[in-house]
């Protein structure tokens, strides 16, 4: 997978503070989107996820690894839930992302309508699709599928990590690629401003 071309590499607070970040959203995503029998119609931490793998590269892999892991054991418990979480969350977005930096002429910053395209189609077509069977796979191996059809738990999913990624890594790519024009204290209003949408 190549770097994304950002000049900006990520340090170890930003690495912890990433994967308390998709703990976070994982959490609150429960809260807000109570699942059904395990699986949530919304799931913004995958565009959070693919953000990061994009911009940073493969760095970010453990730390949203362990924010999987975190928020699957603070909601779930030890068990096959807080590993379904983990497999999908890490395999999907870097199943997309490697899919998508192997596209030519891709820019991180969507300047082209083409460029969003192939964002959608390897990140949340084909991605999403990975990340949506190894969640069912997982639910299923440690029988926690509730009764549903696995198509059904695995069109739901996948459905949630597309809407996800849609809704939440074009915005963040975008805004990160936005030159500053103000003062240095304009980008800390920005991402408070930005974590409250």
């Amino acid at each position: 997978m190549k770097q994304s071309g950002s000049s900006n590499t990520l340090k170890w607070p930003g690495l912890l503070g990433l994967a308390l970040l998709y703990a976070g959203i994982l959490v609150l995503r429960e809260q807000m989107f109570p699942a059904l029998n395990g699986v949530v119609q919304l799931r913004p931490a995958a565009g959070l996820a693919v953000a990061a793998l994009i911009l940073w590269g493969r760095v970010t892999v453990w730390p949203i690894a362990a924010g999987a892991l975190l928020a699957g054991l603070f909601l779930h418990g030890a068990g096959g839930s807080a590993l379904a979480l983990l497999l999908a969350g890490v395999s999907g977005p870097l199943a997309g992302v490697c899919l998508l930096y192997r596209q030519s002429r891709f820019d991180w910053r969507l300047r082209r309508l083409a460029d969003y395209a192939k964002l959608m189609l390897c990140t949340a077509g084909v991605g999403g699709l990975v990340a949506a069977l190894a969640g069912t796979l997982t639910l299923a191996a440690f029988g926690l599928a509730g009764g549903r059809q696995p198509l059904d738990l695995v069109l739901t999913w996948w459905a949630g990590e597309a809407l996800g990624i849609a809704m939440l890594t074009p915005l963040i790519l975008v805004w990160r690629g936005i030159k500053r024009l103000w003062t240095p204290a304009a980008p800390l209003a920005e991402t408070v401003c930005f974590a409250g949408l």
